[in-house]
């Protein structure tokens, strides 16, 4: 689960049957932080859970800390189905431990006047009905503080029949804006990315089956990327047969995302056998932050051939906090172009120069994307910014001068030194 200040992975429930009663910042023994399903909750919505306040004293007597517990719990799952969560079948005892759900069990039967059921039979309930509480739970969280970030497009048609009939059956409105989404990415670059021997037209219309090839992220992160074309989609399989060609189509899709410096826990076999849940996280996070890496706007780069350019890029920081960027070079023509810095701090309220420096080898055109992928740096995150780096050589310089003398009309061979002055490992013709 990524945090404002660092990445904490939770495994549901046992992480956070160990950590709901520690506050905030708890070092625990194996020196890592835990956070609290309160803090899990507060984070992904962006405020206290109301009534609930931060870092409330812990009693010590035990049936006074579970009673707490419990009127925590049900206080976050008020909150959780005011914000639209389908949580009325979920108990909040069902997200105790084992041995506070046995304790809060016989308080409660205590009280009511209840026989208590036997120990036996309690812990088969807390192992029946808990961990799918916790399932329902984070389901929930995805549902209301995550999948709620997509909104619809003017430009992508998702009110069509063919989407309300799939909307009235199965899928919400942010569902079906991202099905639709996908299917309009696919349509407009399928002919694009493989002109010669385009795949055939796909209706999407789920995010399991319809992506395990591969095909149809490749035409999504080229559409606002594309230079990762012939990076990386223009060997794919087209008609995947084996999973070995399946594998190969995840593998470009995870190098595609490691160009672009996309920070997600996704692996091939993610793709190869998708869950639709852990795509459908995943298309999400595509979608709000795909559109970061359209290109701001194109840098020209003009001078004579062999003759470096030069070129300064203002970043300004508008906000109070310090935001930090990793810099690099991508694209076709990317061994053209250097940068400095590599990494780039730039402090609050303040601005930081990148130099990028253009020497041409050749007279054809230069391409390339030069791309400051924010890195986390504390609670403070900037957005990415591209920038797209294009050349034109207006002249040409002789290198040098040979003089040779000859007698007219005869025949004189000499010595020609060549240099290759270009940085990449191509043979100069």
């Amino acid at each position: 689960m990524g945090w404002s200040n660092l990445p904490n992975p939770v495994s549901i429930p046992h992480t956070i049957w160990q950590t709901v009663l520690l506050k905030k910042g708890t070092v625990t023994n194996d020196g890592g932080k835990r956070r609290s399903v309160f803090e899990l909750v507060q984070n992904l919505c962006g405020r206290p859970i109301p009534g609930i306040p931060v870092n409330p004293p812990i009693p010590t007597n035990a049936q006074e800390r579970v009673k707490l517990l419990h009127w925590q719990l049900n206080t976050m799952l008020t909150f959780l189905r005011v914000q639209g969560a389908k949580l009325t079948h979920v108990k909040a005892e069902w997200f105790l431990s084992l041995s506070d759900f046995l304790l809060w069990s016989h308080l409660s039967n205590f009280e009511s006047g209840v026989p208590t059921e036997s120990e036996e039979i309690l812990v088969v309930k807390h192992e029946k009905y808990s961990s799918q509480a916790w399932v329902d739970l984070v389901l929930q969280l995805a549902k209301v503080f995550v999948l709620v970030k997509v909104k619809p497009s003017k430009s992508i048609p998702a009110n069509s029949e063919s989407y309300k009939s799939l909307a009235r059956s199965v899928y919400s409105t942010e569902e079906r804006t991202l099905l639709a989404w996908l299917s309009h990415h696919y349509e407009g670059q399928r002919k694009v990315i493989w002109s010669e021997n385009s795949p055939p037209t796909r209706w999407i219309v789920s995010f399991d089956n319809d992506l395990l090839d591969g095909l149809v992220l490749a035409a999504l992160l080229a559409s606002y990327c594309p230079f990762l074309v012939k990076l990386h989609f223009s060997d794919m399989y087209l008609n995947v047969r084996s999973p070995e060609e399946c594998f190969h189509n995840a593998l470009s899709i995870i190098h595609a995302l490691r160009t672009l410096g996309m920070d997600y826990d996704i692996h091939p076999t993610d793709i190869m056998q998708p869950n639709a849940i852990n795509m459908l996280l995943f298309i999400t996070h595509l979608y709000i932050t795909l559109p970061h890496y359209k290109p701001k706007t194109t840098v020209m780069f003009e001078g004579a051939l062999h003759q470096p350019v030069f070129k300064e890029l203002k970043v300004q920081n508008p906000s109070n906090k310090t935001i930090s960027y990793s810099v690099a070079v991508v694209g076709e023509d990317h061994a053209s172009f250097s940068v400095q810095p590599s990494t780039l701090n730039i402090n609050a309220n303040s601005h930081a120069l990148i130099k990028v420096r253009f020497s041409s080898s050749w007279l054809h055109p230069c391409n390339a994307a030069l791309m400051l992928v924010s890195r986390r740096t504390g609670v403070a995150c900037g957005s990415t910014l591209v920038f797209c780096l294009q050349s034109l050589v207006n002249d040409i310089f002789p290198i040098s001068t040979v003089n040779v003398e000859s007698s007219v009309y005869k025949l004189l061979k000499f010595p020609l030194s060549v240099t290759n002055l270009s940085r990449t490992e191509e043979p100069s013709r």
